[in-house]
């Protein structure tokens, strides 16, 4: 996930990024947030059923305050908690 994050920063034809079942972990979901906050390209992001913790979805959520291309994200069955899911509350109230 990591090469493929830096790929993404500079690739600017990817509008759809399908990353399920990859068994991806939080240092790889922190990447792809980061490169996800200078792409504007991407417009739907899939990373259900990998290794997601709360970590990767709080830096998810923080992409989220700055990337305004996005409009598809789907993070299910991973390992989410509560925490995870109210970062992710906060930052789509205040992005309505």
């Amino acid at each position: 996930a990591k090469y493929f994050a830096e790929a993404l920063i500079k690739n600017r034809t990817i509008t759809y990024m399908a990353l399920s079942h990859n068994r991806i972990r939080t240092d790889g979901v922190v990447a792809l947030a980061e490169s996800l906050r200078r792409n504007t390209t991407v417009v739907a992001f899939y990373l259900y059923l990998n290794q997601v913790t709360d970590e990767g979805a709080i830096a998810i959520a923080e992409m989220l305050k700055v990337n305004r291309s996005l409009r598809y994200i789907n993070l299910g069955s991973n390992k989410i908690t509560d925490a995870g899911a109210r970062k992710f509350l906060e930052v789509l109230d205040k992005n309505k």
